[in-house]
């Protein structure tokens, strides 16, 4: 069963993840970074109330003298235009990847291309493989529909998350760094494509965390530049992240960020990753982060595995994650690594 193979994750941190090298697209295609007014690369990304991105100064000035949509033609105004975090961070990475491969950019196609490629993720991982045997079972059983399989993943604080969901996926999709913390929830929703190679770019938004409300949610999916290599995505990720956050430097526990992957490999499979609880009560923003874990957990209570990742020498039933997930009812559901 899915269960099963997630008892396996505490022995997955030796396996070795091969290479891939997935065909890309022939033709790159820059619209993720480019002002569809302008033309030009953007630096000051806002999406307006048709929800496309333009540059803010241009979709200005274009607004005072036409007064509609330049996609749409429906009347539009400044009114309700905001900032698009995710489409600004894309292009800042885009930039910096140019800086760093020189002739990688919107005159070198073929050089951006052939950069992509050689840096190509690396979606592969004994969970993968086995959840892709076992896809291939079912309709043997006679199952024909099973819910995605989805997995929660919670802790203390710089307890090891990132670190074991990179090797549950077998690339780095999530922010990971010793000076990081997470600051609000990340969905990581991994698809099935219908092809047998990697065919399609991620694609980023922000969506509120009460699911009847993201359910209903207009916010379009931002595309990751096809051309940038997707090991800048944590890095994208992160910056996204601090924006939304903000100078309050606390908890973000309406809104989430949700990452939707297609790629060659089999089930589909949901990965939600869960800030850290500070170590102590009295820590600041304490109580956000259990709010948001809480909260969390009632929502996936009934859909998904809940992995607690913890020191070796911590004990499940004195610690405030064992607490709160023994409250909830999920213990039936954990897995500790």
């Amino acid at each position: 069963s899915f269960c099963t193979l997630l008892q396996r994750l505490a022995f997955m941190a030796s396996v070795s993840i091969p290479d891939v090298e997935p065909a890309l697209p022939d033709e790159v295609e820059l619209e993720t970074i480019y002002c569809r007014i302008s033309r030009e690369v953007l630096i000051d990304p806002v999406i307006a109330p048709d929800k496309f991105v333009y540059e803010r100064s241009v979709l200005q000035r274009w607004l005072e003298t036409k007064s509609i949509s330049p996609m749409t033609r429906q009347p539009m105004s400044m009114d309700g235009v905001m900032p698009c975090y995710v489409t600004r961070h894309c292009v800042r990475a885009w930039k910096k990847h140019v800086a760093e491969n020189a002739g990688a950019g919107p005159a070198n196609p073929a050089g951006a291309q052939a950069a992509s490629k050689k840096n190509a993720p690396r979606i592969q991982s004994k969970l993968l493989e086995n959840m892709r045997k076992l896809s291939l079972k079912l309709p043997e059983l006679g199952i024909t529909s099973v819910p995605k399989p989805c997995i929660a993943v919670v802790g203390q604080q710089s307890a090891g998350k990132s670190t074991l969901l990179e090797v549950l996926v077998g690339v780095a999709l999530f922010p990971r760094d010793a000076e990081v913390c997470t600051k609000m929830r990340i969905r990581a929703v991994l698809e099935r494509s219908d092809g047998d190679s990697w065919t399609e770019a991620p694609t980023i938004r922000i969506v509120p965390t009460d699911p009847v409300a993201a359910a209903s949610a207009t916010t379009p999916r931002h595309q990751y530049p096809p051309e940038l290599p997707f090991d800048y995505l944590p890095e994208v990720l992160r910056n996204i992240m601090d924006d939304v956050v903000g100078d309050n430097g606390g908890f973000v526990t309406d809104r989430e960020i949700e990452v939707t992957i297609k790629a060659p490999f089999g089930m589909q499979l949901e990965i939600v990753d869960l800030p850290g609880l500070p170590g102590a009560d009295g820590s600041p923003h304490h109580a956000d982060a259990e709010r948001l874990i809480k909260m969390t957990i009632a929502q996936l209570r009934d859909v998904a595995s809940f992995v607690w990742v913890h020191d070796v020498s911590q004990e499940f039933h004195s610690s405030s994650i064992g607490s709160i997930l023994q409250a909830a009812g999920v213990l039936d559901r954990t897995f500790g690594v």
